[in-house]
């Protein structure tokens, strides 16, 4: 009888896709502030969308509210169109939602007390 064996090693690798999906979304995040000081509320949009797409599948692990309002505030983008200013509002609270949903998943910034350390 013969065993289904190998004494050979594996290799993993040392990055993990927790570490790219951060410097994805820290460029897409720069894309994002650029486009919206510039006024490009298309390119900003999409650039937003791309942040929604790296964040998706946390969230939707821990609660289906995530993608309930973006589906709101993405058929509000759609519907006012050619209202620019606010379309604009609109991408703002957009903007801020993906940052809070991005703390959320835990993949912005970590909070600590200045006081931790003594603790």
């Amino acid at each position: 009888m013969t065993e289904n064996f190998s004494d050979r090693k594996t290799f993993m690798s040392k990055f993990n896709e927790g570490q790219l999906q951060i410097i994805r979304l820290n460029n897409s995040w720069n894309k994002a502030n650029y486009y919206s000081e510039k006024g490009m509320i298309y390119e900003w949009n999409n650039t937003l969308n791309t942040i929604w797409r790296e964040l998706y599948a946390d969230a939707s692990n821990k609660s289906d509210k995530y993608a309930k309002y973006i589906t709101r505030i993405n058929n509000l983008i759609i519907q006012n169109n050619g209202k620019r200013g606010y379309k604009f509002f609109l991408l703002e609270k957009k903007h801020e939602f993906l940052k809070k949903l991005q703390d959320d998943v835990g993949k912005g910034t970590k909070k600590e007390s200045q006081y931790e350390d003594i603790l």
